[in-house]
């Protein structure tokens, strides 16, 4: 049954989503672990970034501004 059935059945598009999030949740087994280890995924990422553009500030700092422009551009 597809999406465009269920609304036209009478549901709401809000009731079609909360549905659908059911059962992808019970499908996957959504839990709060999974939840936190997306917060560390996220944090991981976060500090990686910081630490990339540490490096690129580091970088463009000893080349000096003319070369700036080779060093951002790849």
């Amino acid at each position: 049954m597809g999406a465009s059935s269920a609304v036209s059945k009478g549901n709401t598009a809000s009731n079609v989503v909360s549905d659908a999030s059911s059962a992808a949740e019970s499908a996957v087994g959504t839990t709060s672990d999974t939840t936190s280890a997306i917060a560390q995924i996220n944090q991981a990422a976060e500090a990686e970034n910081a630490i990339n553009l540490a490096q690129t500030m580091a970088q463009l700092k000893e080349a000096g501004p003319k070369a700036m422009k080779s060093l951002t551009q790849g």
